[in-house]
């Protein structure tokens, strides 16, 4: 796996043990939304 899929997969499993919506965790670890979106 490439580094850029695993660290989005990191991201992702992050996002979802956090309870926050995809919005307030992109705003609270300073990631894009759309970003995110595409990643998820």
């Amino acid at each position: 796996m490439s580094s850029l899929v695993q660290e989005w997969t990191e991201k992702v499993a992050a996002w979802r043990s956090s309870g926050l919506s995809i919005a307030a965790w992109c705003r609270q670890n300073a990631e894009g939304y759309h970003r995110f979106l595409y990643w998820r």
